[in-house]
């Protein structure tokens, strides 16, 4: 389920980025997807703080702009920009 539109994700994970450094690796069977209002701008934080990317920043056929990453736990995610509202 996303989160509400108006979230930052680097603001949500940065105290963990520095205690615990980013393990890759295959899923472990979950998958959560977060909506972000500055896509942009989390992707360059999260590539900055050294986390592992399953997927680069991308444009989806469905319209959305997203990348994929793990969690320190190896949990997959998928960042993508904020849906409007009115959809």
């Amino acid at each position: 389920m996303a989160s509400s539109v108006g979230t930052s994700f680097a603001s949500g994970v940065a105290a963990t980025t520095r205690q615990t450094p980013p393990r890759a690796g295959p899923p472990l069977a979950v998958r959560s997807s977060c909506g972000v209002e500055d896509i942009d701008a989390d992707h360059a934080w999260a590539v900055a703080s050294g986390w592992p990317l399953a997927d680069p920043l991308q444009e989806r056929p469905w319209g959305l702009t997203d990348f994929r990453l793990f969690d320190p736990s190896g949990q997959y995610l998928r960042i993508s920009n904020a849906v409007p509202q009115d959809l």
